[in-house]
């Protein structure tokens, strides 16, 4: 499962979106075509977005309810068991879903797994942003601060697949961002 965390409003919908639409063309969480990716997030307002930006292709739910205190929310087997299985999963990240981590890591499929730092994990949008070498380079996919290898299957969730160069799934997501950002 893939873990977002949003820590400021200007990062809410670049991140959520860029994330997203990653996630929209991952072979693991889509294993048939026609198969919804299960997103969980912590609000009611992260599920809203999340519908927004994914649209059919996502199935969200929210684990606090919009008249709940999300400072309080208990972390229940219920709340685990709906986050087993999703491919994604969608938090605020500025110390308001202090439950969150508890629920996330009740159902961790390998707790010895080695996770990236959010140092690691930021490494590749900073470089893209900056660096030099990319100047004029746009339509890639990157990994890790190199160019994306395509998808070859496995439990690894890395490479691209054949999929995710969708012209009209960009074009969609190009016109979310858009109206999001002008309203």
């Amino acid at each position: 499962m893939k873990k977002i965390v949003l820590k400021s409003r200007e990062q809410t919908l670049f991140k959520l979106s860029a994330w997203l639409l990653a996630w929209l063309f991952m072979p693991m969480a889509l294993q048939a075509a026609s198969k919804k990716i299960q997103v969980v997030c912590t609000l009611p307002t992260l599920r809203a977005l999340t519908e927004e930006v994914g649209g059919d292709r996502v199935d969200v739910i929210s684990l606090a309810k919009g008249d709940q205190d999300p400072h309080f929310v208990t972390p229940t087997p219920v709340l685990m068991k709906r986050t087993r299985d999703a491919a994604l999963f969608i938090e605020n990240g500025l110390s308001l879903e202090l439950w969150a981590d508890e629920v996330v890591n009740g159902f961790r499929a390998d707790p010895a797994a080695k996770y990236k730092t959010p140092e690691q994990g930021a490494a590749t949008s900073v470089f893209v942003a900056t660096s030099p070498l990319l100047n004029g380079i746009g339509g890639r996919y990157l990994e890790d601060c190199n160019q994306a290898l395509p998808y070859s299957g496995g439990m690894e969730r890395v490479g691209v697949a054949d999929y995710a160069l969708d012209p009209d799934a960009a074009q969609r997501l190009w016109e979310i961002s858009a109206k999001a950002v002008t309203s």
